[in-house]
């Protein structure tokens, strides 16, 4: 059960992990976009 709930933490924090570095990609770009214009 323990490994369990373990296996879902970790998979948890790494679509987090994910997500947060997608978003930060996004935002780079965006960024960088508006200081090109």
């Amino acid at each position: 059960m323990f490994k369990i709930s373990l296996a879902l933490v970790i998979l948890a924090l790494s679509r987090l992990t994910l997500s947060i570095a997608h978003a930060y990609r996004i935002i780079k770009k965006a960024n960088h976009d508006y200081n090109k214009s």
